[in-house]
């Protein structure tokens, strides 16, 4: 993230509901928060990747309070204020991760426009 960059607070996220591939597993301390996320890929030539991420604690406690996809998303400010992530340092590391998560295809972005429609479908 660039000094002139600011974090979106226009976009929601949750976690995606595409669960055959990439699959998903999230590594758990003995008390149950999430360490790491263990993503097992389908490569082009049908062959399976493995990749792990390994979460800080800011990290972690962020992926604790991300929306399920049943559930309604919420704002990347919304969920940091949750978790009390209140400094910039911390709020540009969980952005960070939340622009890999994205570019992998665990979470999903929604911009206000589709979650109007949404909304609508839900009701």
């Amino acid at each position: 993230m660039d000094k002139n960059e600011t974090i979106q607070s226009s976009s929601t996220y949750n976690r995606s509901k595409k669960r055959i591939y990439p699959k998903v597993s999230f590594i758990l301390t003995n008390r149950g928060s999430i360490q790491g996320i263990k993503i097992r890929k389908k490569t082009k030539a049908h062959r399976f990747v493995t990749q792990t991420i390994e979460l800080s604690s800011v990290e972690s406690r962020f992926m604790q309070f991300l929306p399920h996809p049943t559930m309604e998303p919420e704002s990347f400010l919304k969920i940091c204020t949750k978790t009390k992530i209140t400094d910039y340092i911390s709020q540009k590391i969980v952005y960070n991760l939340v622009q890999k998560l994205l570019k992998l295809g665990i979470i999903k972005e929604f911009r206000k426009t589709e979650l109007n429609s949404r909304s609508n479908q839900i009701k």
